[in-house]
């Protein structure tokens, strides 16, 4: 009898099928929720879009890092072009030494690598907190460009740069081991400092001789030994990494042995003229500003 009641009152009939479905309920609730716009603007019922979108931005940030820094990359020749510049314009524009507009060329190049390295310092420093935030995914010979990190690398490479300038090297005999300490991999350390080396060698090579320093004759030979012995000595560590299966320990220690002679003969040869140029009337001893 409540069967048959039940079968001619169809509306008691779907109403029991709905109290017995709770699955269709809900899905009758979403489809009247995708009609209704304040429904569909709910915010218990929207999803949160801020792990989608950071992770998006990771991936940016990724696929952005795969190219090379053309931007970064240029900096380095242009710091050279003022360099070059402002030395030439002091030696041929006939400028004396001493006055205000020698001592304004001379300062120039300082305050633009000062603005350079506070500029790149501000953006790296907020990058690495930008990578930090999104979990970015530090993998082995990154470094970790903190304010004291930062910091340090710039007075490091500024002494680097000063003895490039007294001594006519390219500084990569503190570039070096400074890079590998800050965390690089030793691959990547030197091949780093091969390529500044071609800009604060050059810097050098032209103050030496916009002040007329440069001997020649003995220049353009030793220039020629050094860029075939370079590659001969490439090649050669090559094929010994390769032996060594590449081991990072082995650049390390290369690295070592280079700059333990190169500080004794430096060293050495430093005493020596020193000596000299106090003993004798050497054309090349210390002298004023202005000579």
């Amino acid at each position: 009898m409540q069967a048959s009641q039940a079968a001619d009152d169809p509306i008691d009939g779907e109403k029991g099928a709905e109290e017995s479905n709770p699955v269709g309920a809900d899905t009758k609730a979403e489809a009247e929720a995708e009609e209704d716009p304040l429904l569909k603007n709910d915010p218990e019922t929207d999803k949160p879009e801020t792990p989608k979108s950071t992770n998006q931005e990771l991936t940016e940030l990724l696929e952005e890092e795969r190219h090379i820094p053309w931007l970064y990359i240029a900096i380095l020749p242009s710091m050279f072009s003022v360099v070059l510049v402002t030395l030439l314009a002091n030696q041929l524009a006939g400028i004396s030494c001493g006055s205000a507009v020698y001592w304004t060329l001379e300062i120039l190049p300082i305050a633009f690598a000062l603005s350079v390295f506070s500029i790149l310092s501000y953006r790296t420093i907020s990058l690495h907190k930008r990578k930090v935030t999104l979990n970015y995914p530090f993998t082995e010979g990154d470094i970790l460009w903190t304010p004291q990190m930062t910091a340090l690398a710039g007075v490091i490479c500024s002494i680097a740069g000063l003895f490039a300038g007294l001594f006519g090297v390219g500084g990569g005999l503190i570039k070096g081991p400074q890079m590998i300490e800050m965390g690089m991999l030793p691959e990547v350390a030197a091949a780093t400092t091969a390529f500044m080396i071609i800009f604060t060698s050059a810097s050098a090579t032209v103050s030496y001789g916009a002040l007329g320093l440069m001997a020649w004759d003995y220049a353009l030979p030793l220039f020629l030994i050094g860029v075939i012995f370079t590659l001969v000595g490439q090649i050669g560590f090559e094929k010994v990494s390769t032996l060594w299966n590449k081991r990072s320990s082995f650049t390390v220690f290369l690295i070592a042995i280079v700059l333990g002679i190169s500080t004794v003969l430096l060293g050495y040869i430093s005493i020596r003229q020193t000596i000299i140029s106090f003993q004798s009337s050497d054309p090349n001893a210390i002298k004023g500003t202005c000579g």
